[in-house]
């Protein structure tokens, strides 16, 4: 390749030909030199993401900079061998730039829990502090929530890995005790167990009964075409945090339970027929919260397990799920006192239990 003339220790002569970097007069040891051509070094090269096409000396700022994380790459090596694998290097990546490549496709794996005892707790916080709302919400039917959301914390991972072994037809979770594998039923009685709300004396509901209209304005967000739509929780939020109305406060934390804990949707908002089992405040002990969030558990597994987009909605009490198979498996758990390292050693063993 090279004549016995060749000073492979200088390769910034003021003859060099970067595109032909393999002539007798380079000095491959100082590609830096006051007459080098940093231009040629990156031979039609093309500038991406630029708002401005770049100057002589910013191209051979940067021709410089790329040749020297070159070298600085493959130390140990000739110059020589060096200078005739980034002449190739330089020649594949032009054509790499120049040619048209098919958009890579987005594959989907980021998952939206949309129970949040997080969210929960934080709309609580100042309204906690008004003894009278204090009270009130006591006497609801989800009132333990408050303590459970306080002493809990919602893993996705530990969530996804149950949700994945979860059985949708029978409503059961095959898990592993003393070896053998066990299918364990999800019940409205679990429900009540572990979230202390159970079904009252159901009410059974009149479908031909028209929703409220008051009921709607107040809790709904009114569509352009005059509908309503689906529960606004930033109305409920904030009327919750306002009102002294004992009604209001109840209607308004059972809403702000149902959303973010007892029955979250997939779909991230709140269905107006839930309005039907707040109508009257006095009565929600008498409804049928478990079977209600049992029922959106299914259906929010079954939103999850039929997602194949970008991003994957995973509906309903999925926090039963993890405190139910955390008790199983943690059988002196206190389920009012977990800790993050209860949590975190359950989470390591859990793939050799579910």
């Amino acid at each position: 390749m090279a004549s016995n003339s060749t000073d492979y220790n200088s390769i910034a002569s003021n003859s060099t030909d970067y595109n032909s970097i393999s002539s007798n007069t380079i000095d491959y040891n100082s590609i830096a030199s006051n007459s080098t051509d940093y231009n040629s070094i990156a031979s039609n090269s093309t500038f991406i993401n630029t708002k401005r096409t770049p100057s002589l000396m910013e191209k051979n700022q940067m021709a410089k900079n790329e040749w020297n994380q070159y070298q600085g790459r493959n130390k140990g090596l000739p110059i020589k061998e060096v200078a005739e694998n980034y002449k190739l290097y330089k020649g594949k990546k032009e054509i790499e730039t120049n040619t048209e490549k098919e958009p890579k496709k987005k594959t989907g794996n980021k998952t939206r829990i949309r129970c949040r005892p997080d969210l929960f707790r934080e709309v609580l916080k100042n309204v906690l502090k008004d003894n009278h709302k204090k009270d009130v919400i006591s006497k609801t039917p989800f009132a333990k929530l408050i303590e459970l959301s306080n002493s809990i914390r919602l893993d996705r991972e530990i969530v996804k890995s149950i949700v994945n072994n979860f059985n949708l037809e029978d409503m059961t979770l095959t898990i592993y005790e003393e070896g053998n594998a066990k299918a364990k039923s999800i019940t409205k009685k679990h429900f009540y167990k572990i979230m202390g709300i159970q079904d009252g004396k159901v009410v059974p509901k009149d479908k031909t009964k028209q929703m409220s209209a008051d009921l709607l304005d107040k809790y709904c967000k009114k569509e352009n075409n005059g509908k309503y739509k689906y529960i606004y929780m930033k109305k409920v939020e904030e009327m919750f945090e306002k009102t002294q109305d004992d009604n209001v406060i109840r209607q308004t934390f059972a809403l702000i339970a149902l959303n973010y804990i007892v029955c979250p949707a997939a779909s991230g908002v709140l269905g107006k027929r839930y309005l039907s089992y707040v109508e009257n405040a006095n009565e929600l002990h008498e409804q049928a919260w478990a079977s209600l969030a049992v029922e959106s558990l299914k259906n929010g597994i079954q939103t999850y397990m039929n997602g194949d987009g970008i991003e994957k909605n995973l509906g309903g009490c999925v926090l039963l799920l993890q405190l139910y198979c955390m008790t199983k498996r943690m059988k002196a758990m206190n389920i009012s006192k977990i800790k993050d390292v209860e949590i975190k050693e359950f989470r390591d063993n859990l793939m050799h239990w579910v």
